[in-house]
């Protein structure tokens, strides 16, 4: 339930705040969220691939892999809604969104 909530804050409110806050053009939000889907087709696949793959724990298979990766989802929320890169260069903000 929090890394679906945790998505969906992002899709609601990213373009937003990066086109009011950061000042990022809308162009290269769009150019950011195509990609970003692109990739998602694939690293989805290949991630259903791995916990298929996983022999299940006493947790099963799905809650080990939700305990490893959930501090990078948490990186990641803080990183896209990080306001102290706002004087940044807009390199470094395409970097970081």
């Amino acid at each position: 339930m929090g890394n679906g909530f945790s998505f969906a804050l992002s899709s609601v409110f990213f373009m937003k705040f990066h086109i009011d806050v950061m000042g990022v053009s809308p162009g290269a939000i769009g150019a950011m969220m195509l990609l970003a889907k692109v990739m998602d087709a694939f690293t989805d696949i290949g991630m259903g691939q791995i916990v298929d793959r996983t022999p299940p724990t006493k947790d099963g298979k799905f809650l080990p892999w939700i305990r490893r990766v959930s501090g990078t989802v948490v990186l990641a929320s803080l990183l896209l809604y990080s306001v102290w890169f706002k004087d940044a260069s807009m390199t470094l903000k395409d970097v970081c969104m």
